[in-house]
């Protein structure tokens, strides 16, 4: 995570993600939305779908019953990329999720323990019952940050937390790095994970005070910089270079894009990483109620998305049951992937929030094949056109604009509904169309 990511994490995950017993992200009315907690994809994963998926901010595998349990792993299954905590084999999970069981059904599935960098939520077991460190999101436990005065400390000497869930630790104190590092390593070793997924990127510690009402400068360090070159760079550079040597790929949320490497310290960050979670994508923060982002934000990250040269995992995590829009978001943010995803997908996916829960969307089943071009952008306007070898994606993301386009050929949707000639599409609208053979 980078600042954007501690700015929207740290506002709604505590009630919507830890809620759930885990961290979750960087943190109305209006349409239909799914009334089952599980769709039952309509297809194998063998390549046909025109969607790759994963999982992020889905941190909740059971069901209500053993049999919708079962259906869940087999769900997970169906992703490229799938990241889990450590609650998912804890022993009173039935099946336990593990990588040995999402592999078992899907080899090809890349599964990831997912871990928090630069805070501990209280959620770990550790806090409240010492002698159970079975669900650890951040690998250290709280009796030996408390002993070796670990935690991070504002001006006036405080611990700086949000709300009474999350505490954030000075990870530049010595032993830290070398600790965290070694507790990962022993707790995983030998379970048959692909990488670490980390959470809670701070490269700006400035940022805390907007969220905590945290004192600054923070103790220790009189700057951001003098917090990055004495504390960060050092424990990101230990930890991704000593789980690179074990042979681990290394994933960060809201690490920072590609557009954003004009900043040194983002620069730096992704040169230590092998992918990136990009948990903002055509839906802004649902601390700023899940609304329309800019459109010239938008046009940056389709061009980032289209390349970067990391692997990149679409995590949106403005997109949740209840907000305003919702089925028109949903169909808004996968005509944003199909619009920028590059020719080769096999470092790209998508996913978004919706409840915390695993589920499917069949709209993932609503198969359009593959581009067979890059996207073509009408001059001065966010609208976006793309061909693909079944189909057709259409995105308007203009504010106030309908803007018409004319068809080539026949075309239905999710729903069959036919289209054919021109079509008008309202502001902040999409379509994706499968042709009609």
């Amino acid at each position: 995570m980078k600042t954007y990511s501690v700015r929207a994490k740290l506002l709604l995950a505590i009630t919507a993600v830890f809620a759930a017993a885990l961290v979750s992200g960087c943190g109305g009315g209006g349409g239909q939305t799914p009334t089952k907690s599980v769709e039952q994809p309509s297809i194998a994963p063998s390549g046909e779908r025109s969607v790759r998926v994963s999982n992020y901010n889905n941190w909740d595998p059971l069901g209500e019953t053993q049999e919708d349990t079962d259906q869940r792993l087999q769900i997970l299954a169906l992703r490229s990329g799938v990241a889990i905590p450590e609650s998912w084999d804890a022993p009173w999970v039935k099946p336990a999720v593990t990588p040995e069981a999402i592999k078992a059904i899907n080899p090809n599935t890349k599964v990831y323990r997912l871990y928090t960098l630069s805070a501990k939520p209280d959620r770990d077991t550790d806090w409240n019952d010492p002698m159970n460190m079975s669900r650890m999101m951040f690998p250290i436990t709280k009796a030996e940050i408390d002993a070796n005065d670990w935690w991070m400390r504002d001006a006036n000497g405080n611990i700086i937390k949000e709300g009474a869930s999350v505490w954030f630790v000075d990870v530049g104190k010595p032993g830290v790095k070398e600790l965290f590092l070694q507790r990962i390593l022993e707790r995983n070793a030998g379970k048959g994970f692909d990488g670490i997924l980390f959470d809670y990127w701070l490269p700006y510690f400035t940022k805390l005070s907007e969220l905590t009402g945290c004192t600054l400068p923070v103790k220790g360090y009189s700057s951001d910089t003098n917090w990055q070159e004495k504390a960060w760079k050092p424990f990101i550079t230990y930890v991704m270079d000593g789980l690179h040597a074990a042979g681990y790929k290394v994933i960060g949320n809201c690490a920072g894009d590609l557009t954003e490497e004009v900043d040194p310290i983002i620069k730096f960050q992704r040169s230590k990483l092998d992918g990136v979670v990009y948990e903002q994508w055509m839906i802004d923060w649902p601390y700023k109620s899940s609304g329309w982002l800019s459109g010239d934000r938008i046009e940056r990250r389709i061009y980032a998305f289209q390349n970067d040269p990391l692997d990149v995992w679409i995590g949106e995590y403005g997109l949740q049951l209840g907000v305003e829009d919702y089925d028109r978001k949903r169909l808004v943010s996968l005509a944003g992937y199909y619009i920028a995803v590059p020719q080769d997908d096999s470092k790209r996916s998508y996913h978004y929030y919706r409840s915390a829960k695993v589920f499917w969307d069949p709209l993932w089943d609503f198969s359009i094949g593959k581009p067979v071009e890059t996207a073509v952008k009408i001059s001065g306007k966010y609208f976006w056109s793309r061909k693909f070898t079944q189909g057709i994606v259409l995105l308007n993301y203009e504010e106030t604009e309908s803007i018409t386009f004319t068809l080539d050929k026949t075309y239905r949707d999710q729903n069959s509904k036919v289209y054919t000639g021109k079509v008008t599409l309202p502001p902040h609208t999409a379509l994706i169309l499968a042709a009609v053979q």
